[in-house]
């Protein structure tokens, strides 16, 4: 989604034709846009399959885990292009909307990182109500670590260990 957001900051100081420049970004923007309204239903979808296997009793602890594994570079330039796209709004004239465009980064960031982490929430959520044994305090702080930035991917391997401790026994 951000590849073409990171093309056009790796191209912004080239110096090249204006009219293509000008074409060129136009045609990085629509294609940004087009992968984010692709990713939104993408992740939404993602977020009802994982509850629906976690309430019928499948784990989905190691999908989970390979999801945010395989993220990781994802949240990394999405933190550079968030910086970068803030970074702009430090002129004096638009220090006023600053805040917004932080929330707004923030926000989007954080509701995606919460439907990858929805299938374990939902899983242990359900296993807890069941006073099942195997969930213990460890568990509980690793599902409040799934609502954390960066703490998620470590409570999904905590889960995903937890899990799989029992079935080796």
């Amino acid at each position: 989604m951000q590849l073409p957001l990171f093309t056009m900051l790796i191209t912004l100081p080239m110096p090249m034709d204006p009219a293509f420049q000008e074409g060129f970004y136009k045609v990085l923007m629509i294609a940004f846009f087009v992968m984010m309204a692709v990713m939104v239903p993408i992740c939404l979808l993602n977020a009802v399959v994982s509850v629906k296997s976690a309430v019928k009793g499948e784990d989905p602890t190691k999908v989970t885990v390979t999801a945010k594994l395989a993220l990781i570079p994802w949240y990394v330039i999405n933190l550079a292009v968030c910086f970068v796209f803030a970074s702009i709004f430090f002129n004096p004239f638009m220090l006023v909307a600053l805040p917004v465009v932080i929330a707004l980064c923030v926000f989007v960031t954080y509701a995606l990182m919460l439907t990858t982490s929805i299938g374990d929430i939902a899983f242990f959520v359900k296993k807890k109500l069941k006073n099942d044994p195997s969930v213990r305090t460890a568990t509980v702080v690793a599902v409040v670590f799934l609502f954390i930035f960066c703490l998620d991917v470590i409570g999904a391997i905590m889960l995903y260990r937890q899990s799989k401790a029992p079935a080796e026994e």
